[in-house]
């Protein structure tokens, strides 16, 4: 999957996302949503690029994979950040102007 179809996949499930949180939980906590959204997604790929390790580990890992499986993981990764951006930018939004 492309990164273009990841970010209109990412934008249509914000899009949808937001109606079914207002019936949800209501519109005082959907800005929370997004965010709590956002950082999980974040988190996510966080965990999985293996920032949270020191360097001996990650020298390690780093040796211990080969570069296929490496450029698969960083591309998952990065379309996991392309994804999150839409949900990003709406939390930016509605904090900033509601």
């Amino acid at each position: 999957m492309k990164y273009r179809s990841v970010l209109l996949w990412g934008c249509i499930s914000a899009v949808g996302f937001g109606p079914a949180a207002i019936a949800a939980v209501g519109v005082d906590s959907l800005k929370n949503l997004y965010g709590y959204v956002t950082i999980g997604v974040m988190g996510i790929c966080i965990l999985l690029s293996g920032s949270l390790v020191n360097g001996d580990r990650l020298r390690a890992n780093y040796h211990a994979e080969d570069a296929e499986a490496r450029r698969k993981r960083n591309g998952f990764i990065g379309k996991l950040l392309v994804f999150a951006s839409p949900y990003a930018l709406i939390a930016a939004g509605l904090y900033a102007f509601a």
